[in-house]
């Protein structure tokens, strides 16, 4: 949960910290709000609880043309995907993220490229694609 400028945000993430995953599903949070006049407000949350990994999932294709288009198959409903690049000696580079589809177009530097596929959802859960090697240019 995070709050700013007098806003509370509840996130997925927070939840499942809050109360963990032992019942899978979906689910609504009631948040209720009592004033010191005695009024009450109250505020439904649907979310889903899932302890499960994304699926096991690859890389199919990679494309060149104007740029580098990837295609991977899925690892599941409700997965975004992030295509990083490895650098030596460095953490990943995140490319691209958020992507909901099964492919995404890129561009790269000139060079051979290391890349990965990251499928992630709601709640933090994580699988990686295998690791390709491209050449570009």
């Amino acid at each position: 949960m995070r709050g700013t400028n007098g806003q509370l945000e509840i996130t997925d993430a927070a939840i499942a910290l809050l109360f963990g995953n032992e019942i899978e599903g979906d689910h609504v949070l009631t948040l209720e709000e009592v004033g010191t006049d005695g009024r009450r407000r109250a505020m439904d949350r649907p979310f889903t609880r899932t302890s499960r990994a994304p699926n096991p999932f690859e890389i199919v294709s990679a494309v060149q043309s104007d740029g580098l288009r990837l295609g991977w198959t899925s690892a599941g409903s409700g997965v975004r995907y992030r295509v990083l690049r490895n650098i030596e000696g460095q953490s990943p580079l995140v490319i691209t993220d958020g992507v909901s589809e099964l492919a995404t177009q890129i561009n790269l530097p000139t060079g051979l490229s290391e890349l990965f596929i990251e499928a992630y959802d709601h709640v933090g859960h994580k699988a990686n694609s295998q690791t390709v090697l491209v050449q570009i240019g």
